[in-house]
């Protein structure tokens, strides 16, 4: 019946939730490197996006930790070409890919974000992109995050249908 499905999930999931939770006696430290980059984002942050240099539109994003710190739970809102756009992401560790990671579910589709911590240097974040938009239509790219004093400049390249695409 649906009931004893349920149950039976439930204890499955719980049942993978405690033998993650017995292998290791404490968590994984996630590298002091990466906690200081994701620190540097955290707070509310006034955005004006562009499109190939012609004004997009203004956003407001808030970043913060997640509880136990291991984590960025990230939001944006605001108006983009006119239309009222919201997005909700998380930003983390992967420590099999050794890089920094953002899932975003936004209005209008999905984005995963990597950056590589190799490729970060000094102030700048090099990674790339794939963008799912609802309808399934799929962009790829790179991306470019440069920190300067209590700011941060995002830049995503891509081509969608050979043509070259810049948001900034």
């Amino acid at each position: 019946s649906m009931n004893t499905t349920l149950r039976m999930s439930a204890c499955l999931f719980m049942g993978l939730v405690g033998a993650s939770s017995a292998q290791a006696d404490e968590p994984a430290q996630i590298p002091k490197k990466v906690l200081k980059e994701l620190d540097f984002r955290v707070g509310k942050w006034e955005t004006e996006t562009t499109l190939n240099g012609e004004p997009l539109g203004r956003t407001e994003t808030e970043r913060k930790w997640s509880p136990g710190e291991h984590c960025l739970v990230m939001t944006v809102s605001g108006k983009e070409d006119g239309v009222q756009r919201h997005s909700t992401g998380v930003s983390g560790w992967n420590a099999k890919g050794n890089a920094i990671v953002e899932h975003w579910y936004m209005s209008d589709g999905y984005l995963l974000v990597r950056y590589p911590i190799a490729r970060m240097k000094d102030n700048t974040w090099n990674g790339s992109f794939r963008l799912v938009y609802t309808n399934g239509k799929e962009a790829k790219g790179t991306c470019q995050l440069e920190k300067g004093d209590d700011q941060w400049v995002f830049v995503a390249e891509w081509e969608d249908d050979g043509e070259a695409l810049m948001r900034k």
